[in-house]
């Protein structure tokens, strides 16, 4: 058996950490039916990409928020969530209080 650190990765997966949220789908699936849901998903996407925003989702939830790449470091950790907590709420109507560290990964297959 073999035991690796870290992630694992391959060309159809990847990882993120972010500062943000999880949505769960449920939150989702009251509101578009299945129909809308790609041009729903889309809609999403692009708002992340113009605000500078990581976006990705699964069966389970939605996972949005700033990659930690992309923190202003001249902010504190608290700054930085005011900042990501002000985006949020404009379109996912998301408290403050939800926003947190979180990771995952995703698999293209």
């Amino acid at each position: 058996m073999k035991v690796r650190n870290g992630f694992v990765s391959n060309s159809s997966s990847s990882s993120f950490v972010l500062i943000g949220t999880t949505i769960p789908e449920f939150n989702t699936k009251e509101f578009v039916k299945d129909e809308f849901r790609e041009a729903f998903i889309e809609d999403r996407t692009e708002f992340c990409e113009n605000n500078n925003l990581y976006y990705t989702c699964d069966e389970d939830a939605e996972y949005v928020g700033y990659e930690l790449d992309s923190l202003d470091y001249d902010k504190t950790i608290n700054e930085n969530i005011n900042s990501v907590h002000e985006k949020l709420s404009k379109y996912f109507n998301v408290k403050k209080s939800n926003i947190d560290i979180i990771g995952g990964a995703t698999y293209e297959g």
